[in-house]
């Protein structure tokens, strides 16, 4: 795994990803690994200017009722502090993005839209593309670009560093002789293979920090799955690592 990538995985530990609700709606999907995929940019940035340009439009592949959904079309400038991924000469960018024309109640299943205040100074991780014009818009599209805004909310860019390092030394407690039942007051189990004497896991305050575990069976199967016992004793933890999470 690159430099970079880890950097973005480490970040999206401290900002988190958030609880998705289900939506109301047939969507495309995007996990994480795909939106930082298909971007040809990911910066940190802050907003500083946004213009109306009074461009009306409609939010694609969304109806309120059997009626299109009206739209502006929206420029917002950012101010670039750090670059992940990709390459842009300019310390700045300008960022193209829509807002309902008659704003309403959200609710499931309505378009999930941005907005940015330059008077809040708020740091967002921008996962971008790049349009044919030069200006940049979410790599999501304009349905649900807040998939691929990330508001700094959880610690600023200075804490991250502590965060990290206090997330690393938490791991590291986990020693061979420690019972399953321990384990898993830090880390909770993590898809893919696995059987009763080998697992993947993953950190409880992000699920992009893992270990692999292997243990000794003992006594009977205590889970409902009859497959692992809360007794069963860890012989080997391997060093933490960054992944992106694993759906079985």
């Amino acid at each position: 795994m690159s430099q970079r990538r880890w950097l973005v995985l480490s970040i999206l530990c401290v900002l988190g990803a958030g609880d998705k609700q289900a939506p109301a709606r047939i969507r495309e999907a995007w996990s994480e690994q795909r939106i930082a995929d298909r971007s040809d940019l990911i910066v940190m940035a802050k907003a500083i200017e946004v213009r109306d340009t009074g461009i009306q439009t409609t939010v694609p592949n969304i109806k309120r009722g059997n009626d299109s959904v009206g739209a502006v079309e929206m420029e917002t400038t950012f101010e670039i502090s750090a670059v992940l991924k990709g390459k842009i000469e300019q310390a700045r960018l300008v960022f193209y993005h829509l807002r309902e024309v008659k704003a309403e109640v959200a609710s499931r299943g309505a378009a999930e839209l941005v907005a940015f205040d330059p008077d809040g100074k708020k740091t967002y991780l921008l996962f971008l593309k790049r349009e044919a014009d030069g200006r940049y818009s979410a790599v999501v599209g304009q349905t649900d670009p807040a998939e691929a805004v990330r508001e700094a909310t959880r610690a600023a860019p200075a804490d991250h560093v502590g965060w990290i390092a206090g997330a690393m030394r938490e791991m590291q407690k986990l020693k061979p002789g420690m019972s399953r039942a321990e384990l898993l007051k830090v880390v909770s189990e993590e898809g893919g293979l696995s059987t009763r004497t080998a697992r993947r896991f993953a950190f409880r305050e992000c699920p992009y920090i893992k270990v692999n575990v292997e243990f000794k069976a003992v006594g009977e199967p205590d889970d409902a799955a009859g497959t692992a016992s809360s007794h069963d004793e860890i012989t080997r933890v391997s060093a933490p690592f960054l992944e992106w999470s694993i759906a079985d």
